[in-house]
């Protein structure tokens, strides 16, 4: 198995060195677990692929919504990539600090910033889509082409029921 992987394997499945990670009976069945797991996995297998540990899949998310949308600000990125600003700050800082994104003050509201990609972030972009599409190809492999539709509809439909709860 390589570095860094697992295999999630029944509670009481014998013992092994060979990197499964023993669930407890309690969360074997768990939604949430499970998503967490193949969430982190994705992106795991996404760094593999990019051959930079620096380069999470967070990042090539972030690029993209800024490509998209120029000017835009950091709680509407925030909003966008589904985190809150205190996990996007760092994540935008460094982007910025490696010259991939520039932040400048709103011209129509000075307590905010506007967000751009500069001429480096859209070459790094460029690079990110290729390995984004060959990434997004192997999880249609797993899932099968004829349920990615409803898998990502299901996907969808979690985000938009527990985000309309109230905390």
């Amino acid at each position: 198995m390589a570095k860094n992987t697992i295999k999630l394997v029944k509670p009481q499945s014998p013992s092994s060195d060979d990197g499964e990670a023993f669930v407890s009976t309690e969360l074997w069945n768990v939604i949430a677990y499970h998503l967490r797991v193949a969430q982190e996995t994705s992106f795991q297998a996404f760094k593999r692929r990019v051959g930079n540990a620096d380069l999470k899949p967070g990042r090539y998310a972030i690029l993209s919504i800024i490509a998209e949308h120029p000017g835009l600000t950091a709680t509407d990125l925030s909003r966008a990539c589904g985190r809150d600003k205190s996990t996007l700050t760092p994540a935008l800082k460094d982007l910025s600090q490696r010259g991939f994104v520039v932040r400048e003050r709103s011209s129509t509201d000075e307590r905010s910033y506007i967000i751009n990609l500069t001429p480096a972030g859209k070459k790094l972009l460029q690079k990110l889509r290729v390995h984004a599409h060959a990434h997004d190809q192997q999880l249609n492999r797993i899932v099968g082409q004829e349920n990615r539709a409803e898998f990502v509809a299901t996907l969808r439909r979690i985000v938009d029921v527990l985000s309309d709860e109230d905390d």
